[in-house]
């Protein structure tokens, strides 16, 4: 299933300057109150999906 609560499409990039993307792709976990819990520079491959997205995930949701 689809662990997430939502994803934002940013068109005019304002949300990326302002978290300081500097080379996409850029993954964000945000909290419902706009704070950055968890930041993944690069593509999520291989095991960094299920060793450093998902425990950071699951502990947001945990809150």
């Amino acid at each position: 299933g689809n662990p997430f609560k939502g994803v934002a499409f940013d068109p005019q990039g304002r949300a990326s300057i302002n978290w300081g993307v500097t080379a996409p792709p850029e993954t964000f976990i945000v909290d419902g109150k706009g704070t950055v819990l968890f930041r993944f520079s690069g593509p999520l491959v291989g095991s960094d999906y299920e060793q450093r997205f998902l425990p950071e995930l699951n502990k947001a949701l945990s809150h």
